[in-house]
C-alpha cells in the first residue's frame, strides 16, 4: 500500500493486519502525501533522535526542570507515588508532591528523595476546601505541574483544577483532573473553551471513557472516534499550546494542526496504574524540554514511546500477563536506551562499537 489506513491501527485492526509494509510507489511520494488530507502521521523511531542528547556538564537539578505532582488521596496514595517516581526517572531534576494531608506521610515514606507538601484535606481524605490557594501558591515555582492521578473528584479537587488552569505554568491534566473538568462543564468542555484556553502549554491525557465524558457523551470506542473527539476539544480552544493525548491500544497525540501516532506498547500496559506512570513520564519530559515549543506533539510522542518501550522491557522481564505498573518505573532508563538504539538504526547510524 502507498500509505497505511487508520483501521489498521484501530480496534481489532492490528490483530488481523500482521506486519505493515508501505512501498514507495512514486518518486515524488512526499509531495503527494503533503497535498492530501490524512487522519494522522506515524512517528518513526528516527523522528525522535533529537531527544536522546546527553546531559550537558554545566547543569544542576533546577536547570534540568522541576515538576510538582498534585495528586493522591487517602483512597489512592499510590497514584501520586508512581507519577512522582516516573517523572524523576524521565529526567526531571527536582520533583515534589502536593497531596492531601491524610496521605502525605505515607507518600513521604515511599519517596525518601522527593519532598511532599501536606495539603488540607476533607473528611474523606481528598483535597479540601482550603487546598486551592495552598496548591496554587506552591505550583508557581515549578517548571511543570501534573494534576490528577488519584485525587478523586471532591469539591476541593475541582477547585484545585480550576485554580491551576488560571496559573501561568505548563500543566498536564490526567485522570481525576479530567473527570473534574467533565463535572464542571456538564455540556462538554468543547462548549466551554474559555475554561481551558491558556497561553502556557496544556496537555490532557484521557483514555476513551474519560474522553467521552469530556465531550459530554460522544461515544469514543476506537481510534477514529477518539481522534474526532480530541480534535473537537483542541479546535474549540484554537491554541497551538493545547494537546490532547487520546490513550488507547494505539495512542493519538492530537494538536491543532496535526495528529501523531507514536509507537504502540504491548497489551501488558493495560494494567491499573500504567496511566499514572505515563503521566509522570510526560511531566518529566515537559519539564526538561520546555524549549520544544514549535513541536509539542512530537515531544509528547517521545514520552508516549518511552512508556511503550518500558512496557516491552517489562513484558520481557516478567512475562506479558504478569506486568504491574510499578514494574515500568525502573525500566524507564533502559527504555530510553532501547528507543535511542532504534532511532539510530532507523536513520542508518550505527553505534561506534558496532561491527557493521
Amino acid at each position: 500500500m502507498i500509505a497505511p489506513k487508520i483501521g489498521l491501527y484501530s480496534a481489532d485492526g492490528p490483530e488481523y493486519a500482521g506486519d505493515l509494509i508501505c512501498g514507495n510507489l512514486y518518486d515524488r511520494l512526499d509531495e503527494v502525501i503533503d497535498d492530501v488530507d490524512h487522519a494522522a502521521e506515524i512517528v518513526e523511531p528516527g523522528d525522535l533522535v533529537d531527544y536522546f542528547a546527553p546531559l550537558p556538564t554545566n547543569i544542576d537539578k533546577y536547570s534540568r526542570g522541576s515538576v510538582l505532582i498534585v495528586a493522591g488521596s487517602a483512597q489512592y496514595p499510590g497514584a501520586a507515588i508512581m507519577a512522582a517516581k516516573s517523572a524523576a526517572r524521565a529526567g526531571a531534576g527536582y520533583v515534589a508532591v502536593a497531596a492531601p494531608d491524610a496521605c502525605a506521610n505515607l507518600i513521604r515514606m515511599a519517596l525518601p528523595s522527593i519532598p511532599v507538601f501536606a495539603i488540607p484535606s476533607d473528611s474523606r481524605g481528598s483535597f479540601g476546601a482550603a487546598a486551592r490557594m495552598t496548591v496554587c501558591e506552591i505550583a508557581k515555582k515549578y517548571s511543570c505541574v501534573l494534576c490528577g492521578p488519584g485525587m478523586t473528584t471532591s469539591a476541593g479537587a475541582m477547585q484545585v483544577v480550576s485554580g491551576l488552569l488560571e496559573l501561568d505554568v505548563p500543566l498536564i491534566l490526567d485522570a481525576d483532573a479530567l473527570n473534574c473538568l467533565a463535572k464542571i462543564a456538564i455540556d462538554g468542555i468543547d462548549s466551554n473553551p474559555e475554561m481551558y484556553r491558556r497561553e502556557q502549554p496544556l496537555v490532557m491525557t484521557p483514555h476513551y471513557r474519560e474522553l467521552s465524558r469530556l465531550v459530554a457523551g460522544d461515544e469514543v470506542n476506537d481510534l477514529g472516534t477518539a481522534i474526532a473527539a480530541a480534535q473537537k476539544v483542541v479546535w474549540a480552544a484554537g491554541s497551538d499550546n493545547l494537546v490532547v493525548i487520546a490513550k488507547g491500544p494505539t495512542t493519538a497525540i492530537c494538536g491543532v494542526e496535526r495528529v501523531l501516532l507514536p509507537l504502540s506498547g504491548p497489551a501488558s500496559l493495560a494494567t491499573a496504574g500504567s496511566g499514572d506512570v505515563l503521566a509522570g513520564i510526560l511531566a518529566g519530559t515537559l519539564a526538561t524540554m520546555r524549549d520544544e515549543m514549535d513541536r509539542w506533539e512530537l515531544l509528547y510522542s517521545y514520552a508516549v514511546a518511552l512508556h511503550s518501550y518500558a512496557g516491552f522491557a517489562a513484558a520481557t522481564e516478567y512475562g506479558e500477563k504478569s506486568v504491574i505498573a510499578t514494574d515500568l518505573i525502573d525500566l524507564i532508563g533502559p527504555a530510553m536506551e532501547l528507543a535511542a538504539k532504534d532511532a539510530l538504526e532507523d536513520l542508518g547510524i550505527m553505534d561506534e562499537g558496532s561491527d557493521d
